[in-house]
């Protein structure tokens, strides 16, 4: 399942995303708007409506679904359930019909009860702003949604430049991986992934990201190290981003992720931190 993200402070910029995503023909039981805002789930709406992720049994639109949020409050939901993320109980009253699929490597036997595991998502509506989330086991609709969402939501271009890659590493007290060039859609994301996973694997909760090589970062990335801050949480574990370079924190900056994640500026600062 591949994931993008992108965060709005601002409405007509988020109705772009979503008008341009379905321009580009990403289908929209793939799409997801996440708001503490009803004249924003109402707009948006606006642009959806007729769609089959609004329709009820009954055949009548749906206005939108609330999903009640740990330390945010009501969130209006428009498309298909995203509880998950949030580590919820599935809505009542879904909008779509279409199952998401289940991150096997997500799913642990130890109950967490981590009020933060979802804490970008929290941040990010708290601070007021909106999220549009596209999931989807497409290529090609991950790479329609990934060009529209970093557009409007990270403010980049696509770049053919470098190729992700990791080196890992045991240090004392933590599993280090080192990325260097790029974390974007097929390119360091999966790296990422299997990277997450063969630590937790290996019983590593206490893991350090060192971004200070990573050239470039997609919302693709962004939804890849969401990812991975929330499987690390779910094991009881904590995630700190290490030095991250100048152009991927200006992103970090921009979606306000810094203010979510864990950064450090090395490797020693991070393992002096307590949770």
């Amino acid at each position: 399942m591949k994931t993008a993200v992108g965060v709005f402070s601002n409405l007509h910029r988020a109705e772009q995303a979503i008008r341009a995503l379905l321009k580009n023909r990403v289908p929209p039981e793939r799409v997801t708007f996440l708001t503490r805002s009803e004249p924003e789930a109402n707009s948006i709406r606006s642009h959806l409506e007729g769609e089959s992720m609004l329709q009820l049994n009954t055949g009548t639109p749906a206005r939108f679904s609330v999903l009640s949020v740990s330390g945010v409050g009501p969130v209006l939901v428009q498309g298909p359930d995203v509880s998950d993320i949030f580590d919820q109980p599935p809505r009542a009253n879904p909008v779509s019909s279409v199952p998401v699929s289940d991150d096997p490597w997500r799913q642990t036997p130890f109950p967490h009860g981590s009020d933060d595991d979802a804490a970008f998502f929290r941040r990010m509506l708290n601070e007021g702003c909106s999220v549009i989330v596209v999931r989807t086991d497409s290529n090609q609709i991950a790479m329609a949604a990934v060009e529209v969402l970093d557009k409007l939501s990270l403010g980049i271009a696509k770049t053919s430049a470098g190729k992700g890659h990791v080196s890992v590493r045991q240090i004392p007290g933590a599993a280090v991986a080192t990325f260097s060039g790029k974390l974007a859609l097929d390119n360091g994301c999966l790296l990422l992934r299997e990277t997450i996973r063969a630590f937790l694997d290996a019983g590593q909760t206490r893991v350090l990201l060192n971004l200070e090589k990573l050239d470039f970062l997609d919302s693709a990335g962004l939804g890849e190290l969401v990812r991975a801050h929330v499987a690390v949480r779910s094991r009881g574990g904590q995630l700190t981003l290490v030095s991250p370079s100048k152009n991927v924190y200006q992103l970090l900056h921009v979606t306000k992720v810094d203010r979510v994640f864990d950064i450090a500026p090395d490797e020693l600062s991070a393992l002096q931190r307590s949770r």
